[in-house]
């Protein structure tokens, strides 16, 4: 018998209850397409990463230099018909599954 998949109770941390999709629990940030579950949530963002790299596979070359624009639009065209802020530069400290992304008052001087 294979086990089965555990689920994370809380698929990220927020500043703010605002930031969570209403009716989650506070387990799902808020999304366009009003999920509230963490399986479905995690679904819609595992679709829209293989599509991305499918895109990008097709698009890019291994000589080109990366810019900080280039990093925005593969975060909109990873999360872009998940979340309104896909592709903008984070203003909120964020973390998921204990992991903490860089703090959000540092990104600016990380993205040079």
């Amino acid at each position: 018998m294979v086990p089965k998949k555990k689920i994370s109770q809380v698929k990220y941390a927020a500043a703010g209850a605002d930031d969570f999709q209403p009716g989650s629990h506070r387990t799902v940030l808020r999304n366009k397409l009003g999920i509230i579950k963490v399986r479905e949530i995690e679904d819609a963002e595992l679709k829209g990463y293989i599509d991305a790299e499918v895109a990008l596979m097709r698009d890019m070359s291994v000589d080109r230099r990366f810019a900080h624009a280039d990093v925005d639009g593969i975060h909109k065209l990873f999360l872009g018909e998940i979340y309104d802020w896909a592709g903008k530069q984070r203003d909120v400290n964020l973390s998921k599954g204990g992991f903490t992304f860089a703090p959000a008052k540092f990104i600016p001087q990380l993205m040079v």
